[in-house]
């Protein structure tokens, strides 16, 4: 009996073809060049901000007094400047007041530039927990993003910025590959690093100082009354797309 071979001949081929194109289209792997220590925890100090959410009458008051009393309402989270022109990523969940009328201070680079002032947000993305916010002052001291067209593999050395934690924590990796246009099945990436309440909002690192994405979560598994750390998450958007979206909002 003559068998028809032209099928697997076919898919043989186009096999072939999909392969190659999907090393075409495969970014090359990045690999940061890691700032000294000390250095690196400068430049995070340097570009700080945190993020005071909270009812106008103590808004008002606590830009008058700069002090708030503890047992007051509030919401404190860390943003991460991007641009010289007051422009933050953030967590949304961070942003997200009390009630519609909380207004939302950020805090900036207080050992640096020292300058606060209300906040507006521009853009919010509830389901990748991001926010773009913009202050009145100008940021000089700002995050570049990694390259867009580079992935980052599973095991590279991170670190954060996050108020709780970020200029004391110890250096962690992702726990999976990251492209440079972020994750294709969700918006975050996964990483090693135990985040704090108030870290959130904060920047997740290359140890050459490169912004990867913005931290949001992080996650525990409970046995017997004991809960123990697993992994933390972080938002990695498409740097391209948070730029047109800035671009956007300038044109109007």
């Amino acid at each position: 009996m003559k068998r028809d071979t032209s099928f697997g001949r076919k898919s043989g081929i186009a096999l072939v073809l999909l392969l190659s194109l999907t090393s075409c289209v495969t970014s090359p792997f990045y690999d940061p060049v890691p700032k000294q220590p000390a250095a690196l925890r400068q430049h995070i100090v340097d570009r700080i901000a945190m993020i005071v959410t909270l009812p106008p009458q103590q808004a008002a008051k606590l830009m008058r007094h700069s002090s708030l009393n503890s047992s007051q309402p509030v919401s404190v989270s860390t943003a991460t400047p991007i641009g010289p022109n007051g422009l933050l990523l953030t967590a949304a969940h961070g942003v997200k007041g009390m009630s519609p009328n909380d207004v939302t201070l950020v805090y900036y680079s207080p050992t640096k530039h020292n300058r606060r002032g209300q906040a507006r947000v521009l853009w919010k993305d509830e389901r990748a927990d991001l926010a773009l916010i913009q202050v009145s002052f100008p940021t000089p001291s700002y995050y570049s993003w990694t390259p867009r067209d580079r992935t980052l593999p599973a095991g590279t050395r991170v670190i954060h910025g996050g108020l709780a934690t970020g200029p004391k924590a110890q250096v962690g990796q992702l726990l999976e590959s990251l492209a440079g246009t972020g994750h294709f099945a969700r918006p975050w990436v996964r990483h090693s690093l135990r985040l704090q309440p108030g870290d959130s909002g904060g920047p997740l690192l290359a140890t050459s100082g490169e912004l990867i994405g913005i931290n949001r979560a992080v996650g525990y598994v409970g046995v017997m009354d004991t809960s123990f750390f697993t992994e933390s998450q972080s938002t990695r958007p498409d740097p391209a797309k948070i730029n047109s979206l800035i671009a956007g909002m300038s044109a109007h």
